[in-house]
């Protein structure tokens, strides 16, 4: 006769898989530990490997995504120089002003940091 698996196997098995499932849409562990009511720290311990994995793969995932949409979508040039910064170490430069009128006179290139 096949074994049975035991009950609360199954649902550490179904637990894991919504923890995994939370973790993997950028819900905080504050926030994962209320839906499965569970204490944060338990939660930690408990699923530590399943929080890592589940928060890299969502990084991977929406990294793919940015990197995507700068790419082919119109208007991705905010998207294109925030990833410039962020994966070649890109940088806003000052121009430098033709007729060094001084601080007044200076202007700058680029975009701010504010816009992105």
């Amino acid at each position: 006769m096949a074994e049975m698996t035991k009950p609360e196997k199954k649902e550490q098995s179904q637990q894991a898989r919504r923890v995994e499932t939370l973790a993997g849409t950028g819900a905080t562990d504050d926030e994962i530990a209320l839906q499965v009511d569970m204490p944060v720290e338990k939660l930690q311990r408990k699923f530590g490997p399943v929080l890592r994995r589940a928060r890299s793969t969502f990084r991977v995932r929406l990294r793919a995504r940015q990197v995507t949409l700068a790419l082919q979508a119109k208007g991705g040039e905010r998207m294109l120089l925030w990833l410039g910064r962020q994966y070649l170490g890109q940088k806003e430069s000052p121009a430098i002003p033709a007729d060094n009128a001084g601080a007044a006179g200076k202007v700058y290139i680029g975009v701010r940091i504010d816009d992105i």
